[in-house]
């Protein structure tokens, strides 16, 4: 999962009424006889989604509420780090999960602007791959704290992606085992599981993560309905087409590193 640079960080909007972030207008379109206050309701109010990532900056704008509190719970932080915190290195990158759970979830860039979000960090950098994803305490711990707390109406996010061979130092006897005992708990639940289809070098129908019947792997479109800049090579085994991105029409999300810092970018995962 990662990104490329599309533009510098944005200043906020003055005003999100009459600056939209285009990736909710493109959702209005689809719904063409709501209006917006109708369509965002009450923005998930009562919904927990469970973000599998590299941490959420708590803090950030777009999950504080009215008084000041947070809608970001930490509920899983492998080796000991802060699920209410980003990558330490966020600021070489735009922070998957603060970005992430953003457009779940912000206040004004998000869907479920009203939804809490668990955050369970199951690794600690955001530049470079770390062996820590894929061991007993990365992904599949993560997984566990969620499948431990789950709380319905609820969905789980996983902002990765995997594939056999992804890495040398991958056991993809492992990882396939260990994923699928979790998303078959996961099933079990009801618990919807978001997955990225990942990028044109990582097919998503070799894996688990998206071919399992819990699972719903998501790919983007940029403005004009096209694939995303990485999405040709993921086309066979896509659940969900949703925004996502591409050259001219890169998806406004919240920065990690600011508190009311905020990123343009092309989501490389989906």
């Amino acid at each position: 999962n990662g990104t490329i640079w599309n533009k510098p960080a944005p200043t906020l909007p003055p005003s999100f009424e009459t600056v939209q972030p285009w990736q909710l207008s493109r959702v209005l379109s689809h719904n063409s006889s709501l209006s917006e206050s109708e369509l965002r309701g009450p923005g998930g109010t009562g919904v927990n989604i469970y973000m599998l990532a590299s941490g959420v900056r708590a803090s950030h704008a777009e999950f504080r509420r009215p008084d000041g509190s947070s809608r970001v719970v930490p509920l899983f932080g492998v080796d000991g780090s802060d699920p209410a915190e980003d990558c330490a290195d966020s600021w070489l990158w735009y922070g998957y999960g603060t970005y992430a759970a953003s457009l779940a979830a912000g206040s004004n860039v998000g869907v479920a602007w009203n939804a809490t979000v668990h955050s369970a960090r199951f690794r600690t950098t955001c530049v470079f791959e770390s062996p820590a994803i894929w061991s007993p305490g990365g992904l599949p711990s993560a997984m566990d704290a969620v499948l431990s707390t789950f709380q319905p109406p609820g969905v789980m996010v996983i902002d990765t992606w995997w594939s056999p061979d992804r890495m040398s130092y991958d056991d993809d006897r492992y990882i396939q085992a260990a994923l699928k005992a979790r998303l078959d708990r996961a099933q079990v639940l009801g618990l919807p599981v978001f997955v990225t289809a990942g990028t044109g070098l990582a097919p998503p129908c070799d894996n688990v993560l998206a071919t399992h019947p819990a699972t719903i792997a998501v790919a983007g479109v940029d403005a004009s309905n096209v694939l995303s800049l990485f999405g040709p090579g993921n086309s066979s085994c896509i659940d969900l087409w949703a925004p996502g991105g591409g050259p001219g029409s890169p998806i406004l999300g919240a920065l990690a590193s600011a508190d009311d810092g905020y990123i343009s970018v092309v989501p490389r995962g989906f």
